[in-house]
């Protein structure tokens, strides 16, 4: 889903600069907030804290760990809370273009004010939208991919790790707009 390159661009952008700085030992600031419960009121859609999102980073969680990342001190239950950070600092940091995160809301918001039975329908506008949190979900196991490779010097490459992640794949399949 590109609208005129803008999401192409971006997405580019984003997964170049999550290499980036995940071969520079990025880190995360220290007051960057931890994740919410999936089901916690308050959460901050703008900032891609839907339930099912929240659900597959505490998936990423859980998975199992390369020896390299185990070895180089990465604390397991961080990994989803890491990888959403940086995520969400290259979304805004690249966001000139196009804000990937926020599309994900402005899309919703359209669907609810379109009109039946013109070109750009509520229907248009939700699958928009819910491609935009498709792709969400895809960067933020990049991310996580790249967080963890980088002690292996990206030894597996990004489909190696996914086939060997393939839970994530049924929860990407299921994504639903729910906040």
């Amino acid at each position: 889903n590109c609208q005129m390159g803008r999401g192409r661009t971006t997405t580019g952008m984003v997964c170049g600069s999550i290499l980036l700085l995940a071969s520079r030992g990025w880190q995360p600031p220290p007051d960057t907030p931890r994740l919410p419960e999936p089901a916690a009121s308050g959460r901050n859609l703008k900032r891609g804290e839907y339930t099912a999102v929240l659900e597959l980073l505490r998936l990423v969680d859980s998975a199992t760990q390369t020896d390299a990342s185990a070895a180089a001190g990465v604390v397991k239950e961080d990994r989803g809370w890491r990888a959403k950070a940086l995520v969400d600092m290259c979304c805004d940091d690249c966001g000139h273009a196009q804000n990937m995160v926020e599309a994900i809301v402005a899309c919703t918001e359209s669907a609810k004010t379109a009109e039946l039975g013109v070109a750009r329908s509520p229907e248009f506008w939700s699958r928009r939208a819910h491609n935009y949190l498709e792709r969400y979900a895809y960067i933020l196991l990049f991310a996580a991919y790249a967080l963890e490779e980088v002690h292996s010097g990206f030894e597996a490459t990004f489909t190696e790790w996914s086939h060997r992640h393939w839970q994530f794949k049924r929860v990407i399949k299921h994504l639903t707009l729910l906040a």
